[in-house]
């Protein structure tokens, strides 16, 4: 067991390291709500999870749970990467209580750039489990990071809400995976997160955040979106991401009750992958190494169920 985790109760920024090579933090935004998934999240990042994967895990929560998530912290197993523990409200400028917990999340994603070192991060949240052992190149290669490919007309209305709140024209083919990015969990550049705040608060001033955030319900963008968005208005993309190749960054994802049952024993057991015809969730890992799997809290899947399938397939 290493030392507990640390507090980062400052939203002063990291010192950005440009020859940090393929060195990733985590990022994990959680509340207390969270917290039985998240253990199980945990647990499979600590058997999974290369030593020297990751430099750090940085959990972002609530300020008033701080205090709680330490104590719950240093109860885990995490031995293969130190676990610092950031109030929230530090990231932000003019925090507001009252803004969409859902685009606060989002939100987050792109603001923690301020305190990450590295060149890259992965971000995760409670719903995403590990399922195979990770090393650096499975997230970043020569430099570059790995990005799924997803068409933009599998959300087309948080790509328009983005162009919106960016005031960016982006005439790429929607059709085509490769003008995409994929959700969670996914491979940032800090530099490249850090350029789309940069360009909200160019847009709207002292009171971005107010104008990004607080404007949701009217524009829906997702962090994801405007991440490529701005990194094609700058002409960047291409040189911080390159698509996946040889792994699936995750598969077998439960993301709605039609997606049920998860098929656990197809990533962690000897089953066949070619019995699971007729669920999508199952037949989109096309390689044989699959680093996380998502299993969506609204889908009706449980903790419980999560866990007794985990230690029947002898992951526990």
């Amino acid at each position: 067991r290493g030392p507990g985790p640390k507090v980062l109760a400052s939203s002063s920024p990291a010192p950005f390291m440009g020859d940090q090579g393929n060195s990733l933090t985590l990022v994990l935004t959680l509340t207390l709500e969270d917290l039985g998934r998240a253990s199980i999240l945990l647990t499979t990042m600590t058997k999974f999870a290369g030593r020297g994967t990751f430099e750090k895990l940085l959990v972002v929560v609530p300020n008033h749970q701080m205090k709680i998530f330490e104590v719950v912290l240093f109860s885990l197993p995490y031995s293969k990467f130190p676990i610092e523990v950031v109030g929230e409200e530090t990231l932000f400028e003019k925090f507001n209580p009252g803004w969409s917990k859902y685009a606060l999340q989002m939100a987050i994603k792109l603001k923690v750039a301020a305190v990450v070192g590295t060149r890259f991060y992965v971000t995760l949240d409670a719903d995403v489990l590990a399922a195979a052992n990770m090393a650096p190149e499975d997230f970043v290669r020569e430099s570059k990071g790995n990005y799924v490919l997803e068409a933009r007309n599998s959300h087309p209305m948080w790509w328009d809400g983005s162009k919106r709140v960016l005031k960016v024209e982006d005439a790429a083919d929607i059709d085509d995976p490769r003008e995409g990015f994929g959700v969670t969990p996914a491979v940032m550049s800090t530099a490249g997160a850090m350029m789309v705040v940069g360009r909200v608060k160019e847009l709207y001033g002292d009171d971005y955040e107010g104008a990004w955030i607080g404007n949701f319900d009217d524009t829906w963008w997702s962090e994801y979106t405007m991440y490529r968005l701005t990194l094609n208005f700058y002409g960047v993309f291409e040189r911080l991401h390159r698509p996946l190749q040889g792994v699936n960054l995750s598969c077998f994802n439960v993301w709605w009750e039609k997606d049920l049952p998860w098929h656990g024993e197809l990533l962690f057991g000897s089953a066949d992958r070619g019995q699971t015809s007729g669920n999508a969730a199952a037949e989109e890992c096309e390689q044989d190494k699959c680093l996380f799997t998502v299993l969506q809290s609204t889908s009706g899947i449980t903790v419980a169920n999560i866990a007794k399938q985990l230690n029947e397939l002898g992951v526990f």
